[in-house]
Parts: structure tokens; C-alpha cells; sequence
């Protein structure tokens, strides 16, 4: 949580996000996907390749996942930038 212009150092404070991540092989924030002016993430879980969306909160926070894609098994790489 940098302040605006800030950059980020090893001491610069940090949100936990949460647990359970080692479950997901890709993670990427392509932007705002919910609309709401907030830069969302993306997760592919590794084990089924679905894709999962976690909307980004108000208060910094993660929303729980919400499946959006099944079973991108043969893309190696998932990215995005814009408006989506």
C-alpha cells in the first residue's frame, strides 16, 4: 500500500490476502474486469485449469473466487492489460 507516486520498497506495508494460493499455477491482474474502477486477479487452478475471478473490494480485500472459465488446460500463459 504504497502511498500514490510512492515506490514500492521491502519495507513498504502490505495487505495478506489469504491463504490457500499453492492451489492456483497463474495469477495475473489484466485491470478492472468487475467494472468498478478496481484492478481484479485472475487464477487458473491448477488442477482443472478453470479460471477464477476475484474481484477486488472497497477495503483492499479479495472477494471470493468465482469460476468464470473451465478448463484452459493447454494455454501456458494467461495475460491482459485494458479494458477487458
Amino acid at each position: 500500500r504504497p502511498g500514490c507516486g510512492k515506490p514500492l520498497t521491502p519495507t513498504t506495508p502490505y495487505r495478506t490476502l489469504g491463504t490457500g494460493w499453492g492451489a492456483y499455477n497463474i495469477l495475473t491482474s489484466p485491470g478492472d474486469l468487475t467494472g468498478d474502477g478496481r484492478a481484479d486477479l485472475l487464477a487458473r487452478q491448477a488442477s482443472t485449469g478453470d479460471i477464477h475471478l476475484f474481484a477486488a473490494k472497497s477495503d483492499g480485500t479479495l472477494a471470493a473466487a468465482r469460476k468464470i472459465r473451465s478448463a484452459w488446460t493447454t494455454y501456458t500463459k494467461v495475460v491482459g492489460v485494458g479494458d477487458l
